[in-house]
């Protein structure tokens, strides 16, 4: 009898969280983007395509929290990285400051060796010129750096990147 009451309460919290969610106090939001990354000592070979995608929930659709993957592809390595970003200092209604850290790092270099690294620290800052509410066209520009530490015997690497992406925010 007890475990009925368990799973009926558990489902409770979750309908009441989604009613929260649902309400004008928070807002969840998907971003997509994919572009170029530079490396910043022009290492050759490390010039290359990046992409991410990131989900957060916050106060509106450009402060709050969330989590990303993000990845890099390049003609001498290959990287995945998980991480987590803070959106935050909206500048106005068409420019967004988001930062965060890579919690862990996966690479795999042309000769078979693997490197990985944590706590690699990006900032973006990131343009929607329709809004960031924009629900005909959310399209962004996006341009930052990000600094790869690896614990490996390959250097840790600064990078700029580029990218364009799409956001679906409520």
């Amino acid at each position: 009898m007890r475990r009925g009451c368990l799973k009926r309460a558990g489902w409770g919290l979750v309908v009441g969280v989604c009613l929260l969610g649902a309400s004008g106090g928070c807002s969840g939001f998907f971003h997509t983007t994919a572009g170029v990354v530079l490396p910043m000592r022009g290492t050759v070979g490390h010039l290359g395509a990046a992409g991410e995608a990131s989900m957060g929930f916050g106060a509106d659709a450009s402060r709050g929290l969330g989590g990303a993957l993000r990845g890099k592809f390049t003609p001498a390595f290959v990287q995945v990285a998980v991480g987590m970003e803070a959106y935050l200092l909206p500048v106005d209604d068409h420019l967004v400051l988001r930062g965060g850290f890579h919690l862990l790092q996966v690479e795999r270099f042309d000769g078979g060796d693997f490197a990985f690294g944590m706590f690699s620290p990006f900032v973006m800052a990131t343009w929607f010129p329709f809004g960031v509410r924009a629900l005909r066209f959310p399209i962004s520009f996006s341009a930052g750096v990000e600094y790869d530490v690896r614990f490996t015997a390959q250097a840790s690497e600064p990078y700029a990147l580029f990218s364009i992406g799409y956001r679906v925010a409520r």
